[in-house]
């Protein structure tokens, strides 16, 4: 596959996740100030989706350097779409309670860092050095998309199909992030 096309595809597969992702963050927003009343836990949820950017950017970078990039961003959708799982089975069994989403928050942060890491740092990889400008730029708007369109599909799906059709719609998205990785090859930078 053409570097570009490659680029493309990734592309592609990440902007759905994105927007998917996001729709459910929305979604789970909208959802424990329904359930609680209060501003609180969807702080708490915020502050606890931050802790991991503060504590890990420093040396994730330098982890993501030395491991595989296609198979850290697929290890990341695996892993958002088991804490998607585990969120939807406790919400279908009436279980799902405040402190879920912290830990939920917490783990998906985690994954996003290394996600987007890999992602980034792909680029320079798989697009030739004259496209450089444009595959950043493309990277940047796909990140704009999750923050336009997710809360503005959250809200009418959350509206027609409730939080279960949320959580499916969003394992789709990671599905097809996780399909669009296993069709490409991602260059490995040299190490020095």
């Amino acid at each position: 596959m053409p570097p570009m096309r490659t680029f493309l595809t990734i592309w592609f597969g990440q902007v759905t996740s994105v927007i998917g992702s996001g729709m459910t963050t929305f979604a789970l927003g909208v959802w424990i100030i329904e359930q609680t009343g209060e501003a609180t836990p969807f702080v708490l949820i915020a502050i606890f989706n931050s802790i991991p950017t503060f504590a890990l950017s420093p040396i994730a970078g330098a982890i993501v350097d030395r491991w595989n990039r296609r198979r850290v961003m697929i290890g990341a959708d695996v892993g958002a779409a088991l804490v998607t799982v585990a969120l939807l089975l406790l919400f279908m069994n009436g279980a799902l309670l405040p402190w879920h989403l912290y830990a939920s928050a917490f783990i998906s942060s985690v994954l996003n860092i290394f996600q987007n890491l890999a992602y980034t740092t792909s680029v320079t990889s798989l697009v030739p050095k004259q496209h450089y400008s444009r595959a950043n730029a493309m990277v940047q708007t796909a990140q704009s998309f999750g923050f336009i369109l997710s809360p503005i599909l959250g809200a009418a799906l959350y509206a027609l199909s409730g939080l279960n059709g949320i959580f499916f719609i969003d394992l789709a998205t990671l599905g097809v992030a996780v399909g669009t990785l296993l069709i490409v090859h991602i260059p490995q930078a040299a190490r020095d």
